[in-house]
């Protein structure tokens, strides 16, 4: 079995451009990507990670997404900033909430109820700027993606363990009953490991069904 090298992307439909700028980029963090932000979708640099925006449903239609894409999860970022800069941020955007503050991580509901945790790097990450091509924009101050987790149906956890495991020949740890992580890493790189991570929860799992879950 192997792990992933990188979670690069997540994806994520909103309905307003500036909207997810101004979270993404002025509240979280982010690194506007110039060149693949264009008249469909806005992409947003995490360190080598980076997340699509799509405003326009397709790229040959250019119809208008309706329904902002609601994760039924959270996802959990590192930072550079320090406690009292994200909460600056946070505090003066339209478009953030903060949910909840510890000594650790700060979390924060973004403008389509999206969640976000973003921890304060206590030592600094590897430089692979140099070694690794990033993407167009550079760098930015929240360097990590963490975490994705996903909230499934009971005893869906483990059919998609077993997907990644014996289709994709994937990596797959067991963090719980129910709970199952496919681990991303790049090789011979002193960093932390990503997490693509399902977890069976009946009751959040069926929480927020909107226009993705049809």
């Amino acid at each position: 079995m192997s792990k992933g090298a990188l979670l690069e992307h997540l994806n994520l439909n909103v309905i307003d451009k500036e909207t997810a700028r101004a979270f993404y980029v002025d509240v979280l963090g982010g690194e506007l990507n110039p060149v693949s932000t264009n008249k469909r979708q806005v992409h947003v640099n995490f360190g080598l990670s980076q997340f699509h925006l799509p405003f326009k449903r397709t790229a040959k239609l250019m119809d208008p997404v309706v329904d902002a894409q609601e994760w039924n999860g959270d996802v959990s970022l590192s930072t550079t900033m320090s406690k009292k800069e994200l909460l600056s941020r946070a505090e003066k955007s339209k478009h953030a909430k903060v949910i909840e503050v510890s000594s650790d991580f700060v979390r924060i509901q973004g403008p389509y109820g999206n969640m976000f945790s973003l921890s304060f790097l206590k030592q600094n990450v590897p430089d692979l700027k140099g070694k690794y091509k990033c993407h167009d924009g550079g760098y930015s101050s929240t360097v990590l993606l963490n975490r994705a987790r996903h909230y499934v149906l009971p005893s869906n956890a483990e059919k998609i363990a077993r997907y990644y495991r014996e289709v994709l020949g994937f990596e797959v740890v067991q963090e719980g009953k129910g709970i199952v992580s496919i681990p991303f890493c790049l090789p011979d790189e002193k960093m932390q490991q990503q997490m693509l991570t399902f977890e069976d929860n009946e009751k959040k799992a069926d929480a927020k069904p909107d226009a993705y879950d049809r």
